[in-house]
């Protein structure tokens, strides 16, 4: 069985589901009983992967549930130990940074300073 791996494969896997469950429904379909059966083996494989990802995705947002899906016999991947494996190692510089060099800031007139002027003219 094939692994959904990420959201765009999973969306995938649910228009693919769609898709066939159309073509399996459909009463006038030209399709031969062996041709039947082996779209339904792929339909129930695809809808056991998407299972398994959501499962998975859940576990990842409520760890509570790696415990329920265990006792349930439920598969599911723990994408919180394969995200810890991909994660590179980010090397620490500990030296201090210069101090950057600022320009002197001149200090600025009250606006009503400023609007009044033009009255004055």
């Amino acid at each position: 069985m094939k692994l959904i791996q990420d959201d765009a494969q999973y969306d995938r896997a649910r228009e693919a589901l769609l898709k066939m469950a159309a073509e399996l429904d459909d009463p006038l379909s030209s399709m031969t009983a062996e041709e039947r059966e082996r779209k339904n083996l792929i339909y129930d494989r695809t809808a056991e992967s998407i299972r398994e990802y959501r499962r998975s995705e859940m576990v990842a947002v409520f760890p509570g549930l790696k415990r329920v899906y265990e006792e349930l016999g439920w598969p599911y991947r723990d994408f919180s130990q394969a995200q810890q494996q991909n994660v590179p190692e980010v090397q620490v510089n500990n030296e201090p940074k210069p101090a950057k060099e600022t320009a002197p800031v001149e200090p600025v007139k009250p606006a009503a300073s400023r609007l009044s002027g033009w009255l004055d003219d």
